[in-house]
């Protein structure tokens, strides 16, 4: 029975293995999160035994991509980016290879909507000016704002925008958020304006 070889990284913790490895008994999985670590530093002997594993990989699972992917994995039938982000791994060589790309595009939306939300609430408590008296040990009285009724402007509304724009109407904010695809101002679920992103020019 031939052995399904994969290659995690990063995000895929180590604890993680034993996991992937009881999805199927042909499953070989191993972690080089460290050595990617390592070659990026300049170890030789961390790049000779990543080429080794390369070599034989038929998956590859994580945040990060080593140096020269395709032309090192001959066997590679498919890359899974733990990031919705990919344009630094879609390249022309990518393109035109037989090897699928996936993301995790909306699985991580929640997070950065709850730091933007964070963001906003703590400017608008003035977070800062709070953390500063109780540090002095003093009392002095401080301007505050509420969100509500307050403007919040997205550039790009896609998953993670439409969970940000989501959690702002949870606050009764507006909402303005912006699209590169679209052809003229409108709304949208969790927004109250679209628009088109402005592409402008400098000349000098």
């Amino acid at each position: 029975m031939e052995s399904i070889n994969v290659l995690v990284n990063d995000h895929i913790c180590e604890e993680m293995l034993p996991r992937i490895a009881a999805i199927d008994s042909r499953i070989n999985v191993t972690h080089v999160g460290k050595l990617l670590t390592a070659e990026r530093k300049g170890d030789p002997e961390a790049k000779q035994l990543l080429d080794r594993l390369l070599e034989k990989a038929e998956v590859y699972a994580g945040m990060r991509v080593p140096t020269g992917l395709l032309s090192r994995s001959p066997r590679l039938k498919w890359v899974q980016m733990v990031r919705a982000g990919v344009e630094e791994v879609l390249t022309d060589e990518f393109r035109a290879s037989p090897v699928i790309l996936t993301n995790v595009a909306g699985v991580h939306s929640f997070a950065p909507a709850e730091s933007a939300i964070l963001m906003c609430l703590a400017h608008a408590k003035n977070i800062r000016e709070s953390y500063r008296q109780k540090e002095s040990r003093l009392w002095e009285p401080y301007s505050v704002m509420s969100l509500r009724g307050k403007t919040m402007g997205i550039v790009g509304f896609g998953t993670i925008g439409r969970k940000t724009a989501r959690v702002a109407k949870a606050f009764d904010m507006w909402v303005i958020g912006t699209r590169r695809s679209l052809t003229k101002p409108g709304k949208a679920r969790w927004a109250d304006l679209m628009l088109s992103r402005l592409r402008t020019s400098t000349n000098c």
